[in-house]
């Protein structure tokens, strides 16, 4: 095993410097190829469990770009319609102490609008199963061990399956836990809209 100084040595050789340079200039881009990777792979797991449980009607997945804040993996409800409050699944890349760490839990828009007695059961079940955190843009949510830019990370999620997995499994049961509280809270919502007038 190598120190950090075994690194720094080779590293500085005249004949790997340039190489070493230019690496180190990208590192950020690496790891947002990473998470871009991983999240589409965690996506299609994710479109293939929905197809099996015949949701793709009601429901899809997808992914933001890794170099946007909060990149996110999704799973939003089809042919929602634009500005109305809705409840979906959320895998997000977050900042926790200042270090990106992986949050999971589900999303909203425009909680402040949503039906209370609907909200409320979706939030009492949430917190039955440990999802406690509040913030102004989830239902509720909670952190996972997981943090997408340390080394470890990315080389693991680059190398097996493990975190891929785990990410993919954790997704699916916060949506197959949820689902019927989620549809009828945007059943609801999607009856009380009212599209701004242009």
């Amino acid at each position: 095993m190598k120190t950090e100084q075994d690194w720094l040595n080779y590293l500085t050789q005249p004949e790997n410097l340039p190489c070493a340079l230019e690496v180190g200039s990208r590192h950020q881009a690496l790891k947002h190829a990473v998470l871009n990777n991983l999240y589409g792979r965690i996506v299609a797991k994710v479109q293939a469990h929905l197809k099996r449980r015949k949701a793709t009607k009601y429901w899809y997945a997808y992914h933001d770009d890794a170099v946007e804040d909060w990149a996110s993996v999704k799973i939003w409800p089809e042919n929602y319609p634009d500005g109305c409050g809705c409840a979906y699944v959320r895998l997000e890349r977050c900042m926790f102490q200042k270090q990106p760490r992986f949050v999971l839990g589900i999303g909203n828009h425009v909680i402040s609008a949503f039906n209370k007695q609907s909200l409320h059961a979706l939030i009492a079940s949430m917190e039955g199963h440990d999802f406690c955190l509040k913030n102004k843009a989830w239902v509720r949510r909670r952190w996972l061990e997981y943090y997408p830019e340390d080394h470890d990370f990315c080389v693991e999620a680059t190398m097996t399956n493990r975190i891929e997995d785990n990410l993919t499994e954790a997704v699916i049961e916060v949506f197959d836990e949820f689902r019927e509280l989620m549809e009828e809270m945007n059943r609801v919502e999607k009856g009380r809209f009212k599209p701004r007038k242009m």
